[in-house]
């Protein structure tokens, strides 16, 4: 394991992430403006966790408490979102 930490660190990256996200692909573009309207196509219940969570940067805690709901029910609705959004986003 040590090894891998001190490589990790000896390696420097010669990635130059602003050249690579200039140039947005097509289908990555179509995506994103396709993303709206499965978010309205979403229950009005797994739209509110997944904005607040991924849009305004909450904790799960955070939304539950907002949302006068349970943790645990902040996290099923949140994977029940995704897994809609995956399927219409594979779908489009």
């Amino acid at each position: 394991m040590r090894k891998l930490r001190r490589r990790r660190n000896e390696e420097p990256l010669d990635v130059d992430v602003a050249a690579q996200i200039e140039e947005v692909p097509r289908e990555v573009e179509a995506l994103l403006d396709a993303l709206p309207a499965h978010l309205d196509a979403l229950s009005p219940a797994s739209r509110a966790v997944l904005t607040l969570h991924y849009e305004h940067g909450l904790t799960l805690q955070e939304t539950a408490d907002i949302l006068a709901i349970a943790p645990g029910t902040a996290k099923s609705r949140l994977a029940y979102g995704l897994r809609c959004l995956r399927r219409a986003l594979e779908l489009a």
